[in-house]
């Protein structure tokens, strides 16, 4: 029982003092929203945001990444382009450990047109 100061009290009218009592929560209401909206756990997945970083070319994400076992050849290589009739300069291809093949000039090394 309370009194009307709301204090509580005992049985007897006396001040029930470090009486622990559970908290008046609202209506059932409440501890329906709470059950709905659980707690949003941490995400510790891979992003990719650091892949996608190191993988920026003039700002083209690349989908790719350069093979680990990548290296340049020993040889002298070359790649001779011929448009029509026409030879167009060489390609040396020993300069580099790889080559990216693509319509997309900004980031290939190598356009590939049709």
């Amino acid at each position: 029982a309370e009194a009307e100061d709301g204090a509580p009290r005992n049985a007897d009218g006396s001040f029930a003092w470090g009486k622990l009592e559970p908290l008046e929560r609202g209506g059932p209401e409440e501890e329906e929203e709470e059950e709905a909206a659980p707690k949003q756990q941490p995400n510790f997945a891979r992003t990719g945001k650091l892949a996608e970083a190191s993988n920026t070319v003039n700002g083209v994400v690349l989908k790719s990444a350069e093979p680990s076992d990548a290296a340049k050849p020993t040889k002298h290589w070359r790649l001779y382009v011929f448009k029509g009739k026409e030879a167009l300069e060489p390609y040396h291809i020993h300069r580099q450990s790889s080559y990216l093949l693509g319509r997309e000039r900004r980031v290939v090394d190598l356009p590939l047109d049709h």
